[in-house]
């Protein structure tokens, strides 16, 4: 037994080395501060790798679609007309620009109650769960742009899955994390053609309050390469912690800012907020606590 946990560690130990780039002989002759630099890079690396890829869910209440009225709607409500594409089998699949988009329709749920699950998260909808319980069906949505391009990527699969809204079987859109209300999402997507950003469909922010204060987290930053953000224990209220966080991933993204351990941000001359990478406190892995 103590071999095989001998064996077991240094596995996992070689696998780390190969993670962040490094030999035996490397590791060796590194201090704990130019580890702990390799393996940020490391994570980098792999959020990186993750970006400009976006995937999703049309919940329908029943398995019915129409491949034509979508293609149509693209043409009526972007502009953007369909070339060369391939439709067979409930499968469509072409391209936007460098993204390759592809819409399946499944005539079935959402697996394992996952969408019912996330629904519960969205408090800006108080049907959301008992709406999503009544799709029997659903599209799964792609977007994939070919050059890493995460809000080309993001901009692309919103637009798609905007249009797709269009038709009467749709319930509503589990994404990011959220199950979003069919006209909401298609509120916050218009803004796209005046060239910002709809982060509440990109982003999802979560709010959390007890006792020692109030919490707030960011849920879909990894999609665009970044770290996800953490307020935890605030003494400010929930709405001015999902305002804060609204401005702070808005102008993450657009800037393609990158916060690192120790940094401090401020939005006034005489504010100063302090970041801290460590645990996440409501997220898996690691985030960056703002001092808000």
């Amino acid at each position: 037994m103590i071999e095989y946990l001998k064996e077991y560690w240094r596995s996992r130990f070689l696998a780390e080395l190969e993670r962040r780039g490094i030999t035996e002989e490397d590791w060796s002759n590194m201090s704990e501060e130019e580890w702990i630099a390799k393996g940020e890079e490391a994570d980098q690396r792999e959020k990186e790798a993750g970006a400009g890829r976006r995937q999703g869910f049309v919940l329908l209440e029943k398995a019915a679609f129409d491949y034509k009225k979508l293609i149509c709607d693209l043409k009526t409500d972007w502009g953007f007309e369909i070339g060369e594409h391939e439709l067979k089998d409930d499968n469509l699949v072409f391209h936007w620009g460098e993204n390759l988009m592809a819409v399946s329709l499944l005539d079935m749920p959402v697996p394992d109650g996952e969408a019912e699950y996330f629904a519960e998260a969205n408090y800006m909808w108080k049907e959301a769960v008992e709406t999503t319980k009544r799709h029997q069906a659903h599209l799964l949505i792609f977007s994939i742009n070919q050059d890493g391009d995460a809000i080309e990527c993001a901009a692309s699969f919103s637009k798609l899955v905007s249009s797709c809204i269009n038709q009467k079987e749709v319930l509503g859109i589990y994404t990011g994390g959220n199950v979003y209300e069919p006209e909401f999402y298609q509120k916050v997507a218009r803004v796209l053609k005046k060239k910002e950003l709809p982060i509440p469909i990109w982003v999802y922010i979560g709010l959390i309050s007890n006792e020692k204060g109030n919490s707030g987290y960011t849920y879909g930053m990894d999609l665009f390469g970044k770290s996800e953000m953490e307020i935890v224990e605030s003494a400010h209220s929930l709405q001015e912690i999902q305002t804060f966080l609204y401005y702070v991933v808005d102008y993450v993204i657009k800037t393609n800012m990158m916060f690192k351990d120790g940094e401090t941000m401020s939005f006034t001359s005489d504010e100063r907020l302090t970041i801290i990478r460590s645990k996440a406190v409501y997220l898996d892995g690691e985030s960056l606590k703002i001092g808000y």
